[in-house]
């Protein structure tokens, strides 16, 4: 429909487990670690259009999925009016688990949701997730 343009669209690459557990929970859930114990650390999102090539993030198997998240109008508002400014930082990111981590110098449109942040995100402003899978091929010329 008309509203669909309204939309705000945000990306994630993560490993084929955390797409599906995405998808299935219609929203970002925290990492959990290998002691079964949920991190604190932030989920880092994109704006669309302004995300990393997965090949630089590191370890290709730990981003074989694309995991796109459709929010409502407003969400990017809401990621900034909870911001703090990663340079600014006193600390590692349990720190700031009710905050959003923006890196303004090196990662434009990029967002660190804390992760007490991320019930809300989900709940308040998740419309839709989908996944596809990365394709490994060579690299593309863009940086």
């Amino acid at each position: 429909g008309l509203m669909k343009c309204e939309n705000e669209h945000y990306v994630r690459y993560g490993a084929e487990k955390e797409a599906k557990d995405s998808l299935d929970a219609k929203g970002l859930l925290p990492k959990v670690h290998d002691n079964g114990t949920e991190s604190r650390g932030s989920k880092w999102i994109s704006e669309k259009g302004r995300e990393r090539d997965p090949r630089d993030l590191g370890d290709p198997e730990n981003y074989t999925h694309k995991i796109k998240i459709e929010t409502k109008k407003g969400t990017k508002e809401w990621l900034q009016s909870k911001g703090v400014d990663f340079e600014a930082m006193v600390g590692g990111e349990s720190k700031y688990t009710n905050r959003v981590i923006i890196k303004s110098s090196n990662e434009a449109g990029s967002y660190g949701i804390g992760s007490g942040l991320l019930k809300e995100f989900n709940e308040k402003w998740v419309e839709k997730i989908t996944i596809e899978k990365v394709p490994s091929s060579k690299k593309k010329g863009r940086k």
